[in-house]
């Protein structure tokens, strides 16, 4: 199972290539994400989804997403270290996922172990492109 969690363009440090060390952040008791095989059951691409129920938060593209694999979720926290509760976003998503029971330092740290280039994607002019040099340096014409 895999599951996006959207990192803010302005929190890309340009220099290392990395995001923020607070893009997994516990907000209000949970972490936000989106199941990533439930928005392909719609139809819809990652970014698309994105721009359709994120907008508000998201204003303008190019903006980022990180792919979760389940399974570095479970080796960071242990099968019951965490707990992953469907909830309807504000906007009406129904792909909308909580990560419930991780604190902030604990996001901090799978966020450093677990969140590899590979696993970055920007959406940009209507697609969707994994964080790479070339990307990179259009990036920074554009951020």
């Amino acid at each position: 199972m895999e599951y996006v969690r959207a990192l803010h363009r302005l929190k890309h440090k340009k220099k290392v290539k990395r995001f923020h060390s607070d893009s997994f952040r516990n907000l209000s008791g949970a972490i936000s994400v989106v199941d990533a095989a439930c928005v392909c059951a719609t139809g819809a691409t990652l970014c698309e989804h994105r721009e359709r129920y994120y907008h508000s938060v998201i204003h303008q593209q190019p903006f980022a997403f990180w792919v979760i694999h389940e399974a570095d979720l479970e080796a960071a926290f242990g099968r019951d270290g965490y707990a992953m509760v469907p909830v309807k976003s504000r906007s009406g998503d129904l792909c909308h996922r909580n990560i419930e029971g991780v604190s902030d330092k604990a996001g901090r740290g799978f966020q450093k172990n677990y969140l590899r280039e590979s696993d970055a994607y920007w959406c940009l002019d209507g697609g969707c492109f994994p964080l790479n040099d070339a990307l990179d340096m259009r990036l920074q014409e554009i951020l």
